[in-house]
């Protein structure tokens, strides 16, 4: 079954076209103002803990930030389980899916007993891909924990009602990515919370790349976590209607997750985890230190989702992120897995190439994408970008080895890969890591978010995974002599979409014939 993201992108033109026909239903109940946020510094003293290794020095200056690149899904869950035992007074999460699986539920188990032992713990998610108002309700009635929805559907049992009568409000999502602890230590960049982001699909395994950020970058991110939290489109489950979950409900939540934790799946995953390079390092209390660089944090703000498409674009985060990024002079590589530059983008990149910036991209194959409806508004766009001068590649479905530098490692180790990195590197120098996909939906319809880092080690690795990895690990395109294109790799030359198969490709055919562009 289609994932519900990739169902809505689909959906899109049917649902506007039956949305223009269909009035009158009842729209979202009033939202009652939150009073100003009294989030305060939280000191907490150093502990005895492995954990403690990711914290930044105590006598760092006040104006150093530090990183750590999580370019491994299993990693990348050892982490966020650290900031979750770390927190002493607050936690502060921030998804656009959560998904009801193994780590999904091991990160509600822990977040449970971080509540128990007295951290105020917040999640905002997003109401499109939220694992249910059941679980939701239950969880909401610890006095630690509390949920908010982000732009959430009014018909809680009849979601296509929504679509049909108030989809240009539906359609605008928070897809940011970001978890606090106690303003001290972040995790931010492109994973959402679900087995296939964290090594555990046995199926698919998603290339991702987040970063681990502490010091003086926090404060950005933890007041933009403060305006979503308390923005007016961030809904507490009452205001929805949901009637309050008993005691009874959160008892039942709490053994479901804690059987969970305790399930074959879940202990074969706990002992992968174990095996991580980070849990190994923090068990030698060695600490894979933070490195040292200046940050700056790229966010939206949530009345994006209020602003027309087009000043939206202006007002967002894209022409912060691109002058941030700034100098252009040598080399441009570019992640993303969902990639519709447009004509604008187009013409930017070739301008780039002719001013001698060296432009490389990485998105994914036709085979590799979970969204078929994106590759089919990314497609057109290739002829032009090759007759620029850019150099276009494609992930291979079969890929071993991710643009993050690291194997997409799974429990099954034989699963499909996709990329789902959205990763920007400039002269081998600075870094975007982010939920930022080079696409009209990213810069005009979601809020999005994330950090350049200035440092020359994470830059020029994602360079150099070009040179050493993209050969063997995604397919080159290129003009043929006919004008066609030819995807070149380490096994043969293809004519047409390798390995997608003629139902893909005649879907992906009809789909670029749709005006969904500015859709995706």
């Amino acid at each position: 079954m289609p994932r519900l993201p990739a169902l809505l992108r689909h959906s899109l033109p049917a649902v506007a076209l039956a949305g223009s026909l269909i009035v009158g239903c009842a729209g979202l109940p009033p939202r009652t103002p939150d009073p100003p946020s009294e989030v305060a510094a939280v000191e907490t003293a150093p502990e005895a803990s492995p954990a403690r290794a990711l914290e930044a020095p105590a006598a760092d200056e006040a104006r150093a930030s530090r990183v750590l690149a999580l370019d491994d899904g299993l990693d990348a869950f050892v982490a966020r389980v650290a900031l979750v035992r770390l927190a002493k007074s607050r936690l502060d999460l921030q998804y656009y899916i959560w998904r009801d699986d193994v780590t999904g539920g091991l990160l509600w188990h822990e977040l449970l007993q971080a509540a128990d032992r007295g951290v105020r713990v917040r999640a905002l998610l997003d109401d499109l891909n939220q694992p249910g108002d059941e679980l939701l309700a239950a969880l909401d009635a610890h006095p630690n924990l509390e949920l908010r929805l982000f732009n959430p559907f009014a018909h809680r049992n009849a979601r296509w009602i929504d679509g049909l009568t108030d989809f240009g409000r539906i359609n605008r999502r928070m897809h940011n990515k970001l978890v606090l602890a106690d303003g001290r230590l972040a995790i931010t960049g492109g994973r959402n919370v679900g087995d296939d982001y964290f090594g555990a699909d046995p199926d698919l395994a998603f290339a991702d790349l987040d970063a681990l950020l502490a010091g003086a970058v926090l404060p950005e991110f933890q007041a933009n976590f403060d305006a979503f939290w308390h923005s007016p489109h961030s809904y507490p489950l009452a205001a929805l209607g949901l009637p309050a979950a008993a005691a009874e409900a959160l008892a039942g939540q709490r053994e479901r997750l804690e059987k969970l934790a305790a399930s074959p799946e879940a202990a074969r995953y706990v002992a992968a985890l174990q095996q991580a390079p980070l849990a190994v390092a923090l068990r030698e209390r060695d600490a894979r230190a933070l490195e040292r660089a200046p940050v700056s944090a790229v966010n939206d703000r949530p009345d994006k989702i209020d602003q027309r498409p087009d000043r939206a674009l202006a007002a967002g985060m894209l022409p912060r992120l691109i002058g941030a990024l700034k100098p252009f002079e040598r080399e441009l590589c570019i992640v993303s897995p969902y990639f519709v530059p447009g004509e604008t983008g187009v013409a930017e990149l070739a301008r780039l190439v002719g001013s001698g910036v060296r432009v490389r991209v990485l998105t994914n194959s036709l085979a590799a994408t979970d969204v078929a409806a994106v590759h089919a508004a990314y497609a057109p766009y290739r002829r032009a970008l090759l007759a620029a001068g850019v150099e276009l590649w494609e992930l291979r479905p079969d890929a071993d080895r991710g643009p993050a530098l690291q194997r997409p490692r799974t429990l099954g180790g034989s699963s499909r890969a996709s990329l789902h990195a959205k990763t920007i590197a400039v002269d081998s120098e600075r870094v975007f890591v982010g939920s930022f996909n080079l696409d009209p939906r990213s810069a005009m319809l979601n809020t999005e978010g994330g950090a350049v880092i200035e440092a020359r080690a994470p830059a020029a690795r994602l360079c150099r995974w070009f040179d050493e990895q993209a050969p063997k690990q995604a397919w080159r395109l290129q003009l043929a002599t006919d004008g066609g294109l030819e995807w070149v790799g380490p096994d043969a030359g293809y004519r047409s979409d390798p390995q997608a198969g003629w139902w893909r490709r005649a879907l992906s055919r009809v789909l670029s014939w749709l005006p969904i562009e500015g859709m995706m």
